[in-house]
């Protein structure tokens, strides 16, 4: 944790089910950096929220007070 914030550090992955060598995810930044730049609105967004409570077949998304 840093800053009071969960910190994930990822070593592997996967596309569909083909699995990613650990060495091309230390270099998935510049392979995904227009995805990223893409998603950089909706992430801004999900960094808002203060709490996500599920419940049957739907969630509640919570945002801070500004």
């Amino acid at each position: 944790m840093a800053e009071g914030k969960l910190v994930a550090t990822p070593k592997a992955g996967y596309i569909g089910r083909m699995p990613l060598h650990p060495q091309l995810m230390e270099a998935r930044n510049i392979i995904f950096a227009d995805v990223w730049s893409a998603l950089d609105r909706d992430a801004k967004l999900v960094g808002k929220f203060a709490a996500i409570n599920f419940h049957d077949k739907h969630a509640v998304l919570s945002v801070a007070a500004p």
